[in-house]
C-alpha cells in the first residue's frame, strides 16, 4: 500500500528538484542552499535525533522562527516517527509550560533569541530531557538545568546516510495547540495523511494554485499551525522557498520580495496593513513580481484588498482553523461565471471566506442543530468535516465532547452561505453583539470601520448596557500622522453611512495598540474585560 506521508514529499524534491534554492535569513546572516542540501542535513537531523534517545512516537518540541532549520525539523521529525510540536512563541511564559507538558516533549530546539524566554520556563518542564540551540555557535552563561547542545555542531557530527521510513499515513507527524481564547490552550495532532492532501488540495489551480514556477515567502509562522503547511507544500512541487527568519519588519518583507523575486506570499491581515503602510511611505505604485497575497487567520478589509488590487496584486481569502490544519478549509476565488462582477460585487465576493476546499463537507445548523438554506440570510453556526479536519482534542476528552458531534466539527462561527455555496461568517457566537433583541456583526462593524482612511486597525465588542443589555464599543489604532486629527464623531459619522442605525456603536475609544492573542487574532476576551464597566451609568 502507498503511504501518504511525508517521507514522499522530501524524497521528490531530492528527486526532481534538487537544484532548486531555499533561501533563509537567520540571526547569523542569510543561508543558501539547495532541496539536494537540505535532504543531506534532514538525514543527520535524523540520526542526530536517534543519537539523542529519540524514537517512535516521541515528542519533540520547537521555539523557532521560520529558518531553513525549523524547515529540517519539520521534515526530520516526523520521518522519523516522532511528532513536532510547535511552540507558540506569542504564548505567555504559563501557557507555553502547559502545553509542552501537555505534549509530552522531550527535547526542546530553540532559536537564540528565545533563550532568556527558556531560562524563565525550564525548571518547570517536567518532561524535558535537553535542549538544542538552533545555531551554529555555543553561548556561554546559559544557566539551563539540562544538558544543551548545538544544532550544527549536532549535525557535522552525524553521518548523511539514512533509510527513510515509510511511516503510516495516518501516524502522528505534527501537533499545535489553539489560540487559547477560552482556559488553556487546546492540543491538535496532524497526521501525515491529512498533511499530506492538504498540501496537495492547496496546489490546486483553484484555491492556492502553487506550482514550481513560484517563489514562496513564508510569512505565517512555522511555530503557527507550521506556516499553514506551506512549507510542505512548496517542498512537494519543488518551487523556490524564502524564510524571513525571526521578526520580519515590512523593510525585510519589501527587499525578500524583490531581491529573490517573490511571487507569492501569504499572513494574517495585520502584517499586510503593516506592509501596505510601509509601501506607501516609499512612494511605491507596484510591488513586482509579488502576484498574489493568501490572507486568513481573520476576514481581510476590503480596503485592504482593493488597494493590493491597485499594485497589481490579487488578494485570495483563506479560511480555516486549528481544527482544519488552518486555513485550507474555504478559499475564495470567483467562479468564471462571476468574474465580470462590478468592482464592489468582486470586492464582496472575495472578502467572503469563500467555497470549500475539495475534500471538506459543511452545513450551517441553527440552535437546535436543524439544517438551515443555503439562501445568504440564515444565520446559524458552521459545522465541518472533511480529509483533513481533526476529530478530536490531544487529552481532553471534555473539550472533544463539547466540540465534536456525531463527526461533525462545531466552528463556534456564526455564518451565511449564499445560493452559490460560499460561505460568510458574520461573527464568532461569543463574539455577536445582542442589542436589544437584535444581532449585530462585529465583523461587519470592524470592517467598515477599518474602510475609514485614517483606521489601521479596529475591533468592536459587546458591552453591557443598562437598557439595551448589550452595545457595541468600538476600538480604534489610528494610522500613523492621524493622531489627533480625526475625532470619535469623525469615525461614528463614517459609519452611520454605511451600516444600519442600530448598529453603530455608541463610542469610539482610541488605542496606541490592540492586544492579540497567539495565533495574532484581536484578543476580544480581554478588551471585554477591560471595558466591561464602560456603559455603566448610561442613561436608561
Amino acid at each position: 500500500m502507498f503511504m501518504l506521508n511525508i517521507r514522499h514529499i522530501l524524497e521528490r524534491a531530492r528527486l526532481y528538484f534538487g537544484r532548486k534554492e531555499i533561501v533563509s535569513r537567520t540571526d547569523e546572516g542569510y543561508v543558501r542552499y539547495t532541496y539536494r542540501d537540505m535532504f543531506d542535513r534532514v538525514c543527520r537531523l535524523i540520526n542526530a535525533l536517534e543519537g539523542l534517545g529519540i524514537g517512535y512516537g516521541d515528542r519533540v518540541a520547537s521555539m523557532a522562527w521560520n529558518t531553513h532549520r525549523h524547515l529540517e525539523l519539520h521534515f526530520a521529525v516526523p520521518v522519523m516517527g516522532a511528532v513536532l510540536h510547535t511552540v507558540n512563541l506569542r504564548y505567555s511564559p504559563e501557557e507555553m509550560i502547559y502545553t509542552i507538558n501537555k505534549a509530552g516533549d522531550r527535547i526542546l530546539f530553540v532559536d537564540p533569541d528565545m533563550i532568556p524566554t527558556v531560562r524563565k520556563i525550564l525548571e518547570k518542564l517536567e518532561t524535558v530531557e535537553s535542549v538544542v540551540i538552533m545555531s551554529s555557535k555555543g553561548h556561554e552563561d546559559l544557566g539551563f538545568n539540562k544538558p544543551v547542545y548545538i544544532y550544527e555542531e549536532l549535525l557535522e557530527k552525524s553521518s548523511s546516510e539514512c533509510r527513510l521510513r515509510d511511516i503510516d499515513e495516518n501516524s502522528p507527524a505534527a501537533m499545535c495547540f489553539t489560540s487559547g481564547t477560552t482556559g488553556f490552550p487546546k492540543g491538535v495532532t496532524y497526521t501525515h495523511r491529512g498533511i499530506f492532501l492538504r498540501s496537495l488540495a492547496t496546489c490546486l489551480a483553484d484555491t492556492y494554485a502553487l506550482s514550481e514556477r513560484d517563489v514562496i515567502l513564508h510569512i505565517v509562522p512555522m511555530f503557527h499551525i507550521s506556516s499553514w503547511f506551506m512549507p510542505y507544500a512548496a517542498t512537494l512541487v519543488g518551487a523556490k522557498q524564502v524564510l524571513p527568519g525571526p521578526r520580519p519588519k515590512p523593510e525585510i518583507i519589501y527587499d525578500l520580495i524583490k531581491k529573490e523575486g517573490v511571487t507569492v506570499s501569504d499572513g494574517a491581515p495585520t502584517v499586510w496593513i503593516d506592509f501596505l503602510n510601509y509601501l506607501r511611505t516609499r512612494g511605491e505604485k507596484n510591488i513586482e513580481p509579488l502576484r498574489r497575497l493568501i490572507i486568513g487567520g481573520s476576514a481581510p478589509p476590503k480596503a485592504l484588498i482593493k488597494s493590493y488590487w491597485e499594485l497589481g496584486v490579487e488578494v485570495y481569502h483563506a479560511w480555516g482553523m486549528t481544527e482544519t490544519y488552518d486555513s485550507a478549509a474555504a478559499f475564495t476565488r470567483p467562479k468564471s461565471y462571476l468574474e465580470d462582477l462590478s468592482e464592489e460585487a468582486r470586492l464582496g465576493l472575495v472578502a467572503k471566506q469563500g467555497l470549500p476546499f475539495p475534500g471538506i463537507e459543511v452545513m450551517v445548523v441553527d440552535e437546535s442543530g436543524k439544517p438551515l438554506p443555503w439562501d445568504g440570510r440564515s444565520i446559524g453556526e458552521l459545522l465541518i468535516r472533511g480529509a483533513w479536519v481533526v476529530e478530536e482534542y490531544y487529552g481532553d476528552p471534555e473539550a472533544t465532547k463539547k466540540s465534536f458531534l456525531n463527526g461533525w466539527l462545531r466552528t463556534g462561527d456564526l455564518v451565511t452561505i449564499d445560493g452559490e455555496g460560499y460561505i460568510e461568517i458574520v461573527d464568532r457566537v461569543k463574539d455577536v453583539i445582542k442589542s436589544g433583541g437584535e444581532w449585530i456583526s462585529s465583523v461587519r462593524v470592524e470592517n467598515e470601520a477599518m474602510a475609514h482612511p485614517a483606521v489601521l486597525e479596529a475591533v468592536a465588542i459587546a458591552v453591557p448596557h443598562p437598557r439595551w443589555i448589550e452595545r457595541p464599543l468600538l476600538i480604534v489604532k489610528l494610522r500613523e500622522g492621524y493622531a489627533g486629527k480625526v475625532s470619535k464623531e469623525d469615525i461614528l459619522g463614517f459609519l452611520r453611512e454605511r451600516l444600519p442605525k442600530w448598529w453603530v456603536p455608541d463610542d469610539v475609544v482610541f488605542v496606541d495598540e490592540i492586544p492579540k492573542t497567539g495565533t495574532g487574532k484581536f484578543d476580544k476576551k480581554v478588551l471585554r474585560e477591560r471595558f466591561k464597566d464602560y456603559y455603566r451609568g448610561s442613561g436608561l
